[in-house]
């Protein structure tokens, strides 16, 4: 499931409209639109309110379904990371989800920029 196709489901879970939505989210409905047909993109300040309001990181909101099947090497990394103290298991938490922001900033800005 891509990410306009989640959006969507996560709405109507939530028993909202697009209007609601929208305007949980402070922006207009036709802007809201676009995101669940795939045709924008969410800025970061979006996606932060989408993932608070959906209850959720903003990588578990962005995450493609279809692509949730972990690397094993990624399997074994995380493994070792259960080993971490709160602390550590906080700051890589906190790390991971800034590269997953970051890399859906440069997606979105490399949407923006295309003719």
């Amino acid at each position: 499931m891509q990410f306009h196709e989640h959006l969507k489901t996560l709405r109507l879970s939530k028993g909202l409209n697009q209007q609601e939505t929208a305007d949980q989210l402070g922006i207009a409905k036709n802007t809201y639109i676009g995101y669940e047909k795939g045709d924008r993109e969410p800025t970061l300040t979006v996606l932060k309110k989408m993932a608070q309001m959906f209850g959720m990181t903003i990588s578990e909101l962005c995450m493609d379904t279809d692509s949730r099947n972990v690397d094993e090497n990624l399997v074994l990394l995380f493994e070792a990371v259960k080993q971490f103290d709160e602390p550590e298991m906080q700051t890589f938490a906190d790390l991971v989800e800034a590269m997953v922001i970051r890399h859906h900033a440069n997606r979105a800005k490399n949407l923006t920029q295309k003719p």
